[in-house]
Order: structure tokens, then sequence, then C-alpha cells
């Protein structure tokens, strides 16, 4: 009888979702974020914004603009701090970008992943569409940007989430071997909260970039030019 017991409570713990708080905590910020059903509603994002950069080669400012197609996965940003024009873009399937003396080169399959999450009003909704909430790891309590979060993660820890314990909204984003994004100054802008100030950390390459945004269009038209990689010569190959 102890043994059909025994075997009843393993069934039983087998059963438990393993995701739980997973899903507690990604749907938690989904809330906070504005909702599932007005982050669907936003279909493009259009934002600029005054950057400044602090790197091994000085200190530089300047201006960005993004573009993002959510819709169709697309997205592009420019950053013009004077001495450089720095572009980026990517779409579902492949991403560019320019670096000072290199040209234009490919994305990295880690790059890609992280723009393509970062591409969209809510980044752990992306993330919950692409990876389901069985991709999540179990969340851990966590200090991050010296505020109380939760960590959670996708891609075998190749991107890690903190989520702010108190307002739920997203305070930043891990990118493995590439950088840490903080989020901060959110606004509500056509029913979702949006940063208003971006961070983003390479400590590989001691460079820090503060991006603060001052114009944000939802839902606009956009320029199907800024979307277009420099790679792509429009020829078709040889048989």
């Amino acid at each position: 009888m102890s043994h059909h017991r025994l075997c009843l409570a393993a069934l039983t713990i087998s059963l438990i979702p393993t995701n739980l708080h997973a899903e507690h905590i990604v749907d938690a910020n989904i809330e906070a974020s504005g909702g599932a059903v007005n982050i669907a509603k936003i279909k493009t994002i259009q934002r600029e914004g005054e950057v400044e950069v602090d790197s091994p080669f000085g200190q530089f400012g300047g201006v960005q603009s993004e573009y993002l197609d959510v819709a169709g996965s697309r997205g592009c940003r420019v950053t013009d701090i004077g001495v450089a024009l720095i572009e980026a873009g990517c779409d579902a399937k492949s991403g560019w970008q320019t670096v000072p003396q290199q040209g234009v080169v490919d994305m990295t399959d880690v790059q890609l992943l992280a723009a393509s999450i970062s591409g969209s009003a809510s980044p752990l909704a992306r993330a919950k569409a692409k990876f389901g909430l069985d991709g999540f790891s179990v969340p851990v309590d966590e200090e991050f940007n010296e505020t109380a979060c939760v960590q959670t993660s996708v891609a075998d820890g190749t991107l890690k989430f903190y989520i702010n314990k108190e307002t739920k909204l997203l305070e930043g984003m891990e990118v493995m071997a590439a950088g840490v994004v903080t989020f901060g100054e959110y606004s509500e802008s056509e029913g979702v909260q949006l940063p208003g100030k971006m961070t983003t950390n390479q400590p590989e390459r001691q460079v820090k970039v503060v991006i603060t945004y001052t114009e944000t269009t939802l839902n606009g038209e956009l320029d199907e030019g800024v979307f277009a990689n420099p790679n792509a010569t429009g020829e078709e190959d040889s048989p």
C-alpha cells in the first residue's frame, strides 16, 4: 500500500508545472507593461533620442533614430555621433551592423537574438511568443542596478531578464558575451509602458552608450528604405 502511495506521490509531483513561477513573473511584467492586448496593437515604433557615448577613443554626443516594424520582425538603428555614423538592422533571419574601420559586418547569432527580442513594445512578450513559458529558467531573486529584481533567462542563459520586484517592469537585460542593457524613466504611450532612457554597457570593449528618448511615434508609416541591408546586392545567385 505504501508503495502505491509513493508511486502516486511521485506521479503527482511530476505533473506540477516546473515553470509555474516563471509564468507568474513573465505575465506580471507583460501586465505591468500595458497588457498583452495593448502590446499586440503596437505594429510599428519610431523613436528619436539624444545619445552619449563613452569609449576608449573619447566621449561623444549625438542623435539616434530607431525604426521597428514589430509585425514584420524588422528593425533598424541609426546613430550619428558626428565623427561616425553607426547603423544596424535586422529581420527575422539575419542582421547587420556597421563597425568603424571594418565596414558592414553580419550580426552574430547572439546579437541577432537580442535584437529580435528587443524589437517590440515588450521584450518579455516577444520572448514568451518565441520560446514559450517552458523556455524560461526558474526565476531567482537577484539585485540589478542596485534594485531588487527577479531574474529569469531564455536560450540556456544567453538572454537574462531582470524584472523590478516592485514595479514588475523590465529593469534590465544581459546578453551573454555582448553587454548589459539598463532601462529606466518609463512612461505610458498608447497604453503601453516604454523606457525613456536606455543605457548599454559593453565591458569587453569598454564602451558605454546612454540614449535619452525625446520623441516616440507608434503605429506610424515607416520608410521601407531604412530596412535595406547594405550587404544585399539584389542580384540572384548564378545557377
